[in-house]
């Protein structure tokens, strides 16, 4: 897409807690990344198969979450809309929206709970905005 993801993700990145983010292309054959923060993991063998799985019955709840080698988060919630993971102290949550995926990850001094319920508001508009 374009820069003006770069926005939305500036905006991820306030929401207390959030460590990295980035707005994804819900298309595996397109493998698109539209816009990440400095510091997000771009593997992209990994980053295809979050999107590949996302949504379907139970792949991420089964194969956990890896956006970098080597790094796996465990699954502790997984819908089509939503999926969780966590690894110690630290998580990603994934939010479905029409055609993209938003992708936070947060640190260990996060409370999940304000992370979830403030990207979720970006989520809901971008899905009210057909994206």
């Amino acid at each position: 897409m374009s820069t003006q993801w770069d926005s939305y993700v500036a905006e991820f990145l306030k929401v207390p807690g959030v460590t990295s983010a980035a707005l994804l292309d819900k298309n595996p054959a397109a493998l698109s990344v539209w816009a990440s923060s400095k510091d997000f993991s771009t593997d992209t063998a990994c980053l295809h198969a979050v999107v590949k799985d996302f949504g379907t019955d139970g792949a991420l709840a089964l194969n956990g979450i890896t956006l970098k080698p080597g790094f796996k988060y465990m699954t502790t919630s997984a819908t089509p809309e939503f999926v969780h993971g966590k690894k110690n102290a630290e998580g990603v949550m994934l939010f479905a929206t029409k055609t993209g995926i938003i992708v936070v990850t947060y640190g260990s001094d996060a409370v999940p709970g304000t992370v979830s319920a403030g990207i979720s508001k970006y989520a809901d508009y971008l899905i009210g905005m057909n994206v």
